[in-house]
């Protein structure tokens, strides 16, 4: 089974949801930035999986670090996911989570 994960990458700390195609929430977990191992161990368990998380100034270490694992790594347009900044429940578990609703919908605006 295929699932889809949404990361919401700050500077301190990520956070990562996992959904199946229906959009169903199987799994989410919190890191830091110094966690990256047990992140990527982690990610792996999941077996077969699609990964997006928002362009940022600071995704560059992160793809490089779940590329290898991912079957598809996409950056998000920040300004085109507007459904996350207008949101009134804000929160890096909700931004998480519908990054990977729209990737298993294949909805994400990438970023060039």
């Amino acid at each position: 089974m295929k699932k889809f994960v949404g990361v919401d990458l700050h500077k301190q700390r990520i956070v990562v949801c996992v959904v199946n195609q229906a959009r169903q929430v199987l799994t989410s977990a919190r890191f830091t930035h110094a966690e990256s191992i047990k992140l990527a161990a982690w990610l792996k368990a999941l077996g077969s999986f699609d990964l997006v998380l928002e362009a940022t100034a600071s995704y560059e270490w992160f793809v490089k670090l779940v590329e290898p694992l991912a079957g598809r790594v996409l950056l998000a347009h920040p300004r085109k996911m507007r459904i996350i900044a207008e949101s009134t429940r804000k929160s890096d578990k909700v931004d998480a989570r519908v990054l990977a609703e729209f990737l298993a919908l294949d909805m994400i605006p990438p970023a060039h």
